[in-house]
């Protein structure tokens, strides 16, 4: 059997959405370990980590970046600021998830995406929905072919953020209790 280390998330920022796109879902993936953050505010990312239980505090985002103990970088830093320290982790050798959207503009995209090719390592934009149970499962019926266009001919996806839901077969959400 082989086995692996977690790959060790670094955190850019103490933001809101931390806790639900992260934090919460990573618990529940041994392969993932959360094991640093910072914030422009020292205090904040302290605070923080110590309540989301994340062992490492940085004091700055540069002290982040240069922790060898880390893999991959989480960006949900403001969107001004993500070209800019995407390509900084990039080019510190971690891997980087950026919350969206992805740049500001699309020069800022491509130099992005050309830092990640020059590293070769991955960057990839926080799309969650690419990979929900509820999506597989549109893309399921759609290829089966045993769908009437009448049935979806208007649809629209919405995603309530809710601590714990459960997806059925029949494609109805169910909050959990």
């Amino acid at each position: 059997m082989i086995s692996s280390s977690p790959i060790r998330i670094g955190v850019l920022g103490a933001a809101a959405i931390v806790p639900m796109a992260l934090i919460h879902p990573a618990r529940s993936v041994p392969e993932m370990q959360i094991t640093a953050i910072t914030a422009r505010e020292p205090k904040r990312a302290q605070s923080f980590g110590r309540r989301h239980h994340i062992p490492r505090v940085h004091q700055t985002y540069d002290a982040l970046l240069a922790d060898p103990d880390i893999d991959a970088i989480y960006n949900p830093l403001p969107n001004s600021l993500h070209a800019e320290w995407t390509i900084s982790a990039l080019q510190a050798g971690k891997h980087v998830l950026c919350e969206k959207p992805f740049a500001s503009n699309a020069k800022e995209a491509e130099e992005m995406a050309k830092t990640a090719r020059e590293t070769g390592l991955v960057l990839s934009e926080a799309f969650a929905y690419r990979y929900h149970p509820l999506t597989a499962r549109v893309k399921e019926i759609i290829s089966s072919g045993n769908w009437e266009k009448s049935d979806i001919s208007k649809p629209s996806f919405v995603f309530c953020f809710q601590p714990q839901t459960t997806f059925d077969s029949n494609t109805n959400w169910l909050a959990a209790h």
